[in-house]
């Protein structure tokens, strides 16, 4: 049990290094924008940033769900080569066509977004980046796939440097502000699948399997309504915000939504990146009911730590990175949004158990039912209440998202969760936040709430401890880490043992 939860974190930590490395550049470009762009603008690149992921996931239609999900059911090498050529045969001819047929129109979505022709080249490197993103997170998936995470780390890594580089050349120097960005996406993709061509060829034959691609696509396409209605959930209230409140409302919500989305990026994504493989070969398997609970619990605790990390000091980020007033303004929000995610890596988990049985179109049922409450909320508050109507509706929704998943799911393939735990951790790092950040803020000096903040921090496994919250059987094999690890003289050695 120990050993597969092992080999799930290690991979899903490597998986992480490679988004370690977007989010630090990330962070990297994160001053640079705000500094040469207003705040308006930078809700006007929001909103391409949204868009871009929207069509991304949406014009996917589940392939590289769907390629994981063949390729490790199949035993022949040469029908696993013929499954990954299906599937980039199709993703690269619906990549191509989205160009040639979305391009020419790029001045009539400028004036749709903006009221203005002045954004049609940046819609036409838009849809270029879209293009190129379909084929490189097939890419991703064929390398996810064949667990090769070392591989993903580095190509993600060198392409991110490229990114970086770029946005700097024409950000910083060029001048060429969303402009620039957006083309740094382009090349840094394109670049990038040159870079893995080798291996999608090594991977493939010359063999375009039909039959395959329809169960594919019979398979991917309920995913299609689950993945549109998650997007409307998670990234539909910037448009809500950019109706009602204008471009500065959304430059100020994303400013929060970035700092809080370190949770995401290094702990949600690296999971479902490095997990989903190994959770479809555990199905049916005697003990893969306690597998997939025992790494619930533990993946809750690492995000309501790193909830409890990102509530008490993202302030303090957007503190170092910007002393622009507008900017200053997402700090409130930033504890609020961090903990949408947490709820967001549970009901991931739940959601799964849909996925063991094929019965995706659950999925799409019940996301679809939150995300219409979480446009309606936003609809009928973020009029009255701003912004912070925003993020207290998004929590609403994906609890109860969270609840309906568990309901339905726990009927078509029971799992005995350790909700109990589950509560414990989110309530404990929850009340942290809050006392901290929010009733000691206007009590304490800068010095002193800080230092008042690293005490909460570092009390969270602590309070757990004595709530008795861990295992016997937990608690000897944190011992023996910490024998293992506590000498910084032998990690070396341990790294090397790890074998990856």
């Amino acid at each position: 049990m120990f050993d597969k939860i092992k080999y799930t974190l290690k991979h899903s930590a490597i998986y992480g290094l490679g988004n370690l490395s977007s989010k630090i550049l990330g962070f990297i470009l994160l001053p640079i924008y705000f500094h040469y762009l207003t705040i308006e603008e930078y809700g006007i690149l929001a909103i391409f940033e949204i868009t871009s992921q929207i069509l991304t996931e949406v014009l996917l239609i589940s392939i590289p769900t769907s390629l994981i999900r063949w390729y490790a059911a199949e035993n022949k090498i040469e029908v696993k080569k013929s499954i990954v050529f299906t599937s980039f045969a199709f993703i690269t001819t619906l990549a191509a066509s989205l160009s040639i047929f979305l391009i020419p129109l790029s001045s009539l979505f400028s004036s749709l977004f903006f009221d203005t022709t002045k954004y049609s080249i940046e819609f036409t490197f838009l849809f270029l980046w879209v293009s190129l993103a379909l084929i490189d997170r097939t890419v991703l998936s064929l390398i996810r796939v064949k667990q090769k995470s070392i591989f993903f780390v580095i190509l993600s890594t060198v392409k991110l440097i490229v990114i970086l580089l770029l946005n700097i050349y024409f950000v910083v120097f060029k001048e060429y502000g969303i402009r620039g960005i957006l083309l740094s996406q382009v090349i840094g993709h394109f670049f990038a699948i040159l870079i893995s061509s080798i291996f999608v060829v090594k991977n493939s034959s010359l063999k375009f399997n039909l039959p395959i691609l329809r169960e594919m696509l019979k398979y991917g396409f309920p995913l299609i309504f689950s993945t549109i209605s998650s997007l409307a959930l998670s990234l539909g209230d910037r448009y809500i915000i950019k109706i009602f409140l204008g471009d500065a409302a959304v430059g100020i919500y994303n400013a929060g939504y970035k700092i809080a989305s370190i949770i995401n990026m290094l702990i949600n994504q690296p999971f479902q990146l490095g997990f989903l493989p190994i959770a479809f070969n555990q199905v049916n398997k005697s003990n893969s009911s306690r597998f997939y609970s025992k790494v619930l619990t533990y993946l809750t605790l690492i995000l309501s730590s790193a909830f409890l990390f990102v509530g008490l000091f993202g302030g303090n980020i957007i503190d170092l990175i910007t002393n622009k007033i507008e900017y200053l303004e997402s700090i409130p929000l930033i504890p609020f949004i961090a903990l949408s995610f947490v709820f967001k890596g549970i009901q991931y988990v739940f959601g799964l158990a849909f996925h063991y049985v094929k019965m995706t179109k659950y999925n799409a049922y019940l996301v679809l039912t939150a995300s219409l409450l979480n446009i309606g909320l936003n609809i009928l508050l973020v009029p009255i209440y701003g912004i912070y109507a925003a993020v207290i509706v998004i929590n609403f929704s994906m609890l109860f998202l969270i609840i309906i998943t568990y309901y339905f799911a726990q009927n078509k393939y029971f799992i005995e969760y350790e909700i109990l735990k589950l509560i414990k951790m989110t309530s404990i790092s929850l009340v942290l936040v809050i006392l901290s950040s929010f009733v000691l803020n206007s009590l304490l000096s800068e010095t002193y709430l800080f230092l008042v903040k690293t005490i909460a921090f570092i009390s969270f496994p602590f309070i757990l401890y004595f709530l008795q919250f861990f295992e016997e059987v937990e608690l000897e094999k944190l011992n023996g880490s910490w024998k293992k690890w506590k000498n910084p003289t032998k990690w070396k050695r341990n790294l090397k043992n790890m074998n990856f």
